[in-house]
């Protein structure tokens, strides 16, 4: 019994147990002895020691099960071996998840996102809702505060994100349809082969998968991993994800720059630059004092595909749609109040007053940080106060440039969205650019309440913000100012 207890904790020295670690007190020298083994066993099998040792026990268990068991004449693999020959092989894996991305975007924002956001946009907000209530007030002969509150503030501000709900319903679907059938649980496979040299594994996949949705939950996600030091820097790259938040974002910027039919290419290629982003920011903080060390193993049973259940995929969908409703029903409500009455009220000579948007509170705010994203492309009033407006909700930066949009607007009619807001910024780089900054800088309040408790230590939730916002503005800027290079020929 003695030998088969000895050989276990030798096991669990290859695998760096931290419990039988710390209660064998090796000396310095059979300490040496166990990474030279560790690293000859990782030379011969091309993996770590947790994954050569759980392949070892799986092979154990196959080559017993032969001896009582026999297989059916003319057995074959199952469709799901089949499928995975190919969506999880070494060379196509990435190259399919990108392809299977594109199509998910292309339905969301173009073939079938696009016609019900026009419809919504341009005749249930801009005709019907605020067309209407706009005759109505001026029937009962309202004020002009009350009708500009109504019409442009609480209208226009929450239009704008809800005209991007039907995007964001077939974006949910497809996901919820990815992950209920067993592909999503693949990708986590096929990227912790990439995450592990950032110090980061299958695990923090999956709670940049559960960031899509909200990075609330995704943050959460990262009570599983075990390595305290790889929970905290995925809860630092996490919410760098396009979550639901952020989906209108891109969708917004991706149809000024483009237009309606190249949207799903840039709201795709915004995807892509997430995961690429994440990697980067990783790989940096891989290299500080604070995340070196040796990342924990991951395995995980991958399930057979099957079609989804029909009520699961809409039941995952509807608790997404749901949570960004009851936002904007809430927070956002009263963000676009706020961004109202900011934007439509400054301080004169004669006190507190309504006047022109370039000289609202708003804009004396804006401009007085404006200064910092000008080597960003985009150092006007405008959209340094949509930016900042983000903070308390990523929606709201949608919601900020509908109120903005909507007061700017000199003949009463609103205008279209994308053309009104690319005025913002002097070209497609620095839309682009702040569309990198707002995707990558802190989240929302409520995903940083959440950071704040996971982190359980202020000193690492003011550093993980810290780095969040420093990164976001370093990325925004080599994508300005590397692009006007590119393009321009000139910084």
């Amino acid at each position: 019994m003695n030998r088969y207890f000895k050989r276990w904790k030798a096991i669990r020295l290859l695998e760096n147990d931290e419990y039988i670690l710390e209660r064998q007190n090796l000396s310095s020298e059979q300490l040496n002895h166990l990474e030279k083994v560790q690293k000859e066993l990782e030379q011969k099998f091309d993996d770590e020691p947790e994954g050569i040792i759980a392949d070892q026990r799986y092979s154990f268990i196959e080559k017993n099960l032969q001896n009582v068991y026999k297989k059916k004449k003319g057995f074959h693999l199952t469709i799901s071996d089949k499928i995975d020959r190919i969506v999880t092989n070494r060379f196509l894996a990435i190259p399919i998840f990108m392809a299977v991305m594109a199509v998910v975007y292309y339905l969301s924002l173009n073939l079938v996102g696009t016609p019900a956001t026009d419809f919504v946009n341009d005749v249930i907000v801009g005709e019907w809702l605020q067309g209407g209530m706009t005759s109505f007030f001026e029937s009962v002969h309202a004020s002009e505060p009350v009708i500009s509150l109504v019409v442009d503030g609480i209208i226009g501000g929450l239009g704008a994100p809800f005209g991007f709900l039907p995007q964001m319903v077939m974006m949910f679907l497809c996901l919820s349809f990815l992950e209920d059938c067993g592909y999503m649980s693949r990708i986590a496979f096929i990227m912790d082969r990439i995450f592990r040299k950032l110090g980061l594994s299958g695990k923090s996949f999956i709670s940049f998968m559960i960031s899509t949705g909200c990075g609330i939950p995704g943050i959460m996600a990262a009570r599983t991993i075990e390595n305290e030091k790889e929970r905290r820097m995925t809860m630092i790259v996490t919410t760098s994800m396009p979550c639901s938040a952020k989906l209108p974002i891109i969708a917004m910027i991706a149809g000024a720059i483009s237009g309606v039919s190249a949207s799903w290419q840039i709201a795709w290629a915004t995807y892509m630059f997430g995961i690429v982003a994440i990697i980067i920011s990783a790989l940096v903080l891989r290299h500080t004092r604070w995340f070196a060390g040796e990342t924990a193993p991951f395995i995980m049973e991958l399930p057979s595909y099957h079609w989804p259940k029909v009520m699961n995929v809409l039941r995952q969908t509807w608790e997404r749609c749901l949570h960004f409703i009851k936002k904007a029903g809430t927070i956002l409500f009263a963000c676009c109040v706020v961004t109202w009455f900011l934007s439509t009220y400054g301080i004169t000579s004669q006190g507190l007053q309504m006047v022109d948007i370039q000289d609202s509170l708003l804009a004396k705010i804006g401009s007085s940080i404006a200064f910092l994203f000008a080597p960003l492309g985009w150092g006007n009033w405008q959209a340094a106060a949509a930016s900042l407006s983000g903070f308390v909700a990523k929606e709201q930066i949608v919601s900020t440039m509908g109120v903005l949009v909507n007061v700017a607007d000199d003949t009463g009619e609103v205008p279209e969205l994308w053309s009104a807001i690319m005025v913002m910024f002097p070209n497609f780089l620095a839309a682009f650019s702040f569309l990198v900054f707002n995707l990558l800088d802190a989240p929302c309040l409520a995903a940083v309440s959440t950071l704040f408790k996971e982190m359980n230590s202020s000193k690492w939730s003011w550093m993980a913000l810290g780095w969040q916002m420093f990164f976001a503005w370093s990325m925004a800027l080599i994508v300005y100012q590397l692009g006007s290079l590119l393009f321009y020929g000139t910084f």
